[in-house]
């Protein structure tokens, strides 16, 4: 490896510490600017270290393509919904010019704001069209279930209940989103929704609030749900197990295609992420 080019660097923690570890250039790929200035600005221990940040829409994957060159290592850890795909097409791009690497443990199949996914997920590799391997939005879903594996029965239950409060509304969110914008104490919440959590959750998304007698049937639906709930989750996050294996095997079998070796694997134990499948690549010998 010449180089690394972290993908989807946010503010340059992962860039500028596989550098501290590896000695290898590095650069960094960021859709935000703002974050670029940060991350640029991070590595204050590393003065005349050979890392660097750019502004870079890798969507597509065609601008991925054009900045890599031979012995570079492509990582991407956690990269949102559609951008694990961009990953994978601007490596095999990449692969026909230039010997290049890739090293991809992705995240949040549904999909992001920044990195969308449309309802049907279709494949991308040959192999996937041939076998029809398309995987609906709500399948994707279920690879991020694994993120209530361990919480207390009484943070699920609160869980649970907010979510039959949003459900109300017309807001189906997916486990992952449905804390966001609260605070820890929020997100800890195993006494159900008093003490202004429906109030601060609703309001955070502009949604009308709900009454106390719409807060109690919300609490009650949810202690009836939990025992389902409970008995379900282990099928679910197979389920999720599939979901994420599935895609992964497509993004590989996009790199197969256009000549580089490609395989899957565990790279770090689940305590540290459950997200921990990754696709690996690198250019025959």
């Amino acid at each position: 490896v010449r180089r690394i080019v972290d993908v989807g660097a946010g503010r340059g923690a992962l860039t500028w510490q596989l550098h501290r570890e590896l000695g290898v250039p590095c650069v960094g790929l960021e859709l935000d600017p703002q974050n670029v200035i940060v991350a640029s600005s991070a590595g204050a221990d590393c003065l005349d270290a050979d890392v660097s940040f750019a502004a870079c829409d890798i969507r597509g994957g065609e601008a991925l393509a054009g900045r890599l060159q031979s012995g570079d290592l492509v990582v991407g850890l956690h990269p949102c919904g559609s951008l694990g795909d961009d990953i994978a097409s601007g490596v095999a791009q990449a692969s026909s010019v230039a010997h290049v690497s890739v090293l991809m443990v992705s995240c949040c199949l549904q999909g992001k704001p920044w990195a969308p996914v449309e309802i049907l997920r279709r494949p991308r590799s040959l192999l996937g069209q041939r076998v029809g391997l398309s995987l609906h939005r709500e399948a994707l879903k279920k690879s991020q279930l694994g993120r209530s594996e361990g919480a207390p029965l009484g943070v699920i239950e609160t869980r649970l209940a907010l979510s039959r409060l949003l459900a109300a509304r017309g807001r189906l969110e997916p486990d992952e989103e449905l804390l966001e914008g609260l605070g820890r104490r929020d997100r800890k919440a195993a006494g159900g929704l008093k003490d202004g959590l429906a109030v601060r959750a609703l309001q955070g998304r502009g949604l009308p609030l709900a009454s106390a007698t719409e807060v109690s049937e919300a609490e009650a639906w949810a202690r009836e749900a939990m025992p389902a709930f409970v008995r379900l989750q282990f099928l679910s996050q197979l389920v999720g197990e599939f979901v994420g294996l599935a895609v992964s095997l497509d993004r590989a079998c996009v790199l197969e295609e256009a000549g580089l070796r490609a395989g899957l694997g565990r790279v770090f134990p689940t305590v540290v992420s459950p997200r921990n499948l990754a696709v690996l690549a690198r250019a025959p010998d």
